[in-house]
């Protein structure tokens, strides 16, 4: 790529490798650090519809549906 983002997979791992061994990274689990997190909060967040025509509502409402099957209660 003659410039930008190289998104290709593996590059500059010299560089990685270089910066890592500089300092430390710590690497810790889930289950390790679980204790220490705050409780999961879960908000629900009411949208209007207005000044959405009506293909894009038929879209949202299926999309909706769609989701809705494989979950459940």
């Amino acid at each position: 790529m003659p410039w930008g983002w190289d998104y290709s997979g593996s590059s500059n791992l010299s560089e990685l490798k270089l910066l890592l061994e500089e300092s430390l990274m710590l690497r810790r689990l889930k289950s390790e650090v679980l204790s220490q997190l705050p409780a999961k909060q879960r908000k629900v967040v009411t949208v209007t519809t207005d000044g959405i025509n009506s293909r894009t509502k038929a879209a949202l409402n299926a999309a909706a549906k769609e989701l809705a099957k494989g979950y459940h209660n």
